[in-house]
Order: structure tokens, then sequence, then C-alpha cells
């Protein structure tokens, strides 16, 4: 063979080689970034592994407000945009970036709190709900409730009290000098759609533009929907670990509804906060598993007017503030 073609085959092969190295590692690092970008969206699935199967937008935790000194068992949204909370003879107002406002003794222990439209407060604890202006200064006993076994939550909507009782498997309702206009008792329902609650978690959340009220039947991992007189209307939960359900003996254990109408629900033994859609369809993942120590329990959960979700962490002893990187609670599309 000439030289001169012996030269040309191998020039050739010379260039195959660079543009097949070329293309190799292109593809590796086209193969890399993906997995970067990959990492960077998870949702969270049976025990807290991530998955890449569905992305869901991250939330991302704002601030962390230590109550240590505090014995604080729960809180709500306050009308001019804070939030307030309460526990052992104490009540706490905050602003909406978390500071301290101001805080009252009280001779009394809430373990349920709610703020009227007016700004006055709601407190209840069993056996007795009492009433504190805006300022949170103590106005009146509305009722003394003896035969109130264990109280864990309270709502207020045009005058009525809606108070939860796990003791007694029952959601009075009351007026506001503490009058009982009615009940929902969970013990006996024809319909079997009774009240299972195995553990001292017994939330409700008020639906006003519907005058419906939303019950939590842990034990049955179900959140239901009854008129105010009683009636049932609709119900939506499963039993399940993974996204969508509610797994252990008895999830969840706190409800709120957010501005949008979406569902925020936190969980226990498998600490979790997420929200639902209004058919009760999953929507995202607030705070996954990973970022409770072991054993935590959630005292509360709420949203306040800026959209962000508060979480009273009982084993951080820290309000935690959370928004997803939309500044809103609902998934994005």
């Amino acid at each position: 063979m000439p030289a001169r073609k012996i030269k040309e085959n191998i020039i050739s092969i010379f260039l195959l080689a660079i543009a097949l190295g070329a293309g190799i590692a292109l593809l590796m690092t086209s193969s890399s970034e993906k997995s970067k970008e990959g990492d960077s969206f998870y949702k969270e699935t049976d025990a807290g592994s991530m998955s890449k199967n569905k992305v869901q937008p991250v939330c991302k935790e704002i601030e962390a407000i230590p109550f240590g000194q505090f014995n604080i068992k729960c809180g709500a949204p306050a009308r001019d945009g804070g939030f307030v909370c309460a526990g052992n003879k104490i009540i706490l107002k905050f602003s909406s970036g978390g500071k301290l406002l101001s805080a009252m003794k009280t001779d009394f222990d809430s373990s349920a709190i709610c703020i009227r439209e007016n700004g006055e407060a709601i407190l209840a604890s069993s056996g007795k709900i009492v009433l504190h202006d805006a300022g949170l200064n103590f106005v009146k006993e509305i009722a003394s409730v003896p035969d109130l076994q264990m109280v864990c939550s309270v709502a207020e909507d045009d005058g009525m009290i809606f108070i939860s009782d796990a003791g007694a498997k029952k959601v009075f309702r009351l007026s506001m000098d503490g009058k009982r206009l009615g009940e929902i008792d969970g013990r006996i329902r024809p319909d079997g759609r009774g009240f299972i609650i195995p553990s001292p978690f017994f939330d409700i959340a008020i639906d006003r533009s519907a005058d419906h009220v939303w019950i939590v039947n842990s034990g049955k991992h179900r959140i239901m929907e009854f008129t105010y007189d009683g009636d049932f209307v609709s119900e939506w939960g499963k039993d399940s670990s993974l996204d969508g359900g509610f797994c252990g003996c008895c999830n969840p254990i706190h409800l709120c509804i957010a501005k949008n109408g979406f569902f925020i629900t936190a969980e226990k033994g498998m600490p979790r906060v997420r929200t639902y859609s209004q058919d009760g369809s999953f929507a995202q993942t607030i705070a996954g598993t990973d970022l409770f120590d072991e054993g935590c329990i959630i005292l509360d959960v709420f949203e306040i007017a800026d959209g962000a979700v508060c979480i009273l962490d009982g084993s951080r002893r820290e309000i935690r503030r959370f928004l997803n990187s939309s500044g809103e609670t609902e998934a994005s599309e």
C-alpha cells in the first residue's frame, strides 16, 4: 500500500477516536447533570424514603422560634397576620415574622385555642371554656362543663363554638354564653360512621363557606365532613404509609384548612405535615419525617396570613415556620 494511503488511514482513525471520545464525555456530563437535577426534588414515600417517580415542590423552613421556657400546647392564626399560642397558664402573641409581642399569664391551662373574626381568643380545656379579648386580657368564663373529659380542639363561627372531646367521642356545639346547641355523637351512629379515637387527638376544622365542620376520625384514618347540625356529608382518607394515606394506629392527629381551601394535616409515629386538595387528593409534603426528631409529637399545625405553615414541634420545643418556593401552601402545577 502506498505510503500516502497509509498516512490518510491513520489520520482518519485518529479523528474518529477523537469524535468518539468527545461523544462519550458529553453523554457522561449530561447524565451527571440530570442526576443532580433529579436529586434536587423528591417526594416522600413509605418510611420517609426518597423517590424520583414524581416531582414535588420543596418547602423550606424559614424560621424556628424556641419556646422552651413556656409549656405551649396549641396555636392559632391571629386576624392581624400574626399568631397566638397558649398552654399551661400562658398566652403568647407573635407577629407574622415570629417576634414575641406580648405574653400574658393566666390561671388557666389551655389545651385548645381559636381566634374569632374580631380578634378575641377562645381557650378551652377539660371542664372550662374562657374568652380573652384581642389584647389577650381575660374577659369572662364562657362555660364550666364538668363532663368535658379530654378537650382536643375548639373552633368558632358566627357565635357558635365547636369543641371536641376525645374521651366522650363527641363534638359539642355551644353558644357564646355557654348554652348547648347540639352535638355530634361518635359513639352512637346508625350509619356506622362512629368515631374511633385510640389516643388523645381529636381535631376539628370549620369550613365557614359551607357551614360545615370537618372532624378527624383518626382510628379509621378518615377525615369526615358534617353539617353544623350533625348530618354526615362526606369523608376521605385511607390506611396507607404512602402519599395520600395515613398510617399507624391513629392518624392524622391535627387538621386545619388553609386559605386556599386545601387541608393541612399532621401525623405522629412517622411525623410529617402534608397538604391535600378539597377532594382529599394528596398535594404535597410540607415537612417530611427526616425533618423531625425520632418520637416527635407535633402539638399543633396552622397557617398564618402570609401563607407560612406553623408547626409546634414538641420535641425541639420550637415553633417552626415553613414556606414553599412559590410562597403558597398548595402544590404547584
